[in-house]
């Protein structure tokens, strides 16, 4: 099978390419904020449930603890994040938002409210929840096929 046929049965293609365009989307919305897409989940997260530690954060956002802590440590320095130590266990930093973040949440739900409009433009409520939930599925598939990895 050559490259292009491959291309056209290839779920990862498909879903590789949607993560990129929705990303690159994304950013152009976000700029006038000085928001990037990749502070997004991070900014999220503290807003949700401000005192996170890092590593809560890391399992939450779902990347390594190491890239967390770059991340943060970016987001601190745009005084987006404060990060403290953990009273009752010093070797944590809680994650907090700033003022400045607590400013930019209801435009950022915005933006974002109005990308997933648009993911979805002209679907019926219907296909809106099949998608939905075929993604999950995908979303399922990945998350034990790496739990199967990371235990094995």
């Amino acid at each position: 099978m050559d490259h292009h046929a491959r291309r056209m049965t290839s779920g990862g293609y498909r879903i590789g390419m949607m993560s990129r365009l929705q990303g690159a989307l994304l950013e152009r919305r976000l700029r006038s904020h000085g928001i990037a897409a990749g502070q997004l989940p991070y900014i999220l997260e503290a807003l949700c449930k401000p005192g996170l530690t890092q590593d809560e954060m890391a399992a939450r956002v779902g990347v390594s603890r190491a890239a967390t802590a770059r991340a943060l440590h970016a987001l601190e320095q745009d005084g987006l994040v404060t990060r403290t130590e953990n009273p009752d266990n010093r070797r944590q930093k809680l994650v907090e938002p700033t003022a400045r973040a607590r400013e930019l949440e209801r435009p950022l739900r915005a933006v974002l409210d109005g990308h997933n409009q648009m993911l979805f433009k002209e679907f019926s409520p219907q296909e809106r929840a099949l998608a939905l939930g075929l993604m999950d599925r995908i979303v399922h598939n990945l998350k034990t096929a790496l739990d199967n990895w990371d235990n094995s």
